[in-house]
């Protein structure tokens, strides 16, 4: 139960331990800044829209969790998200510029709908990873962020790309 951790945490890593359930973030310690539940067994709809405003690094990482964002639903001062191999819906809100994310991982998600809008990526990102996601899309490399310094798109369906020279 994260709901009864001492107000004054601020890094929880409970990564790798076998923890199975649902998981509530609603309310989590105000002073946390670092979370790490990776490789459990964490499953069903999870809300990311009521995460500490001091969080700077979430891992959620291969679990079963469902549910859906917008970045712009994110804390202002999340630098890293990796919330691959679930099941999250996603989506880049209006205000997803004035965030500093900077790594977000995505990868094993299924966005088969998913459209990818780079021109709504945050100028801070530097590094989206959104491997075999089922992404069936019309890239626009040229719309890519001159911020990202790593893009991974690999094991998606992509059916088209414009600007790509083989």
């Amino acid at each position: 139960d994260l709901t009864v951790l001492p107000p004054q945490l601020q890094t929880l890593d409970m990564s790798q331990c076998k923890f199975y359930g649902s998981l509530n973030l609603t309310l989590l310690p105000t002073s946390l800044c670092t979370l790490r539940l990776s490789s459990n067994l964490f499953m069903g709809f999870t809300d990311l829209s009521q995460l500490p405003q001091s969080l700077r690094t979430l891992d959620l990482s291969n679990n079963a969790l469902k549910g859906s964002f917008t970045i712009d639903q994110l804390p202002p001062k999340l630098s890293f998200a990796d919330l691959s191999l679930n099941v999250f819906t996603w989506g880049f809100g209006m205000e997803a510029n004035s965030f500093g994310l900077t790594y977000l991982d995505l990868s094993g998600n299924t966005f088969a709908e998913a459209f990818l809008k780079f021109n709504r990526v945050p100028s801070s990102m530097r590094v989206l990873r959104l491997s075999s996601c089922l992404i069936k899309v019309s890239l626009q490399l040229a719309s890519v962020p001159a911020s990202l310094v790593h893009l991974d798109l690999s094991g998606n369906l992509l059916q088209s790309t414009s600007g790509l020279k083989l």
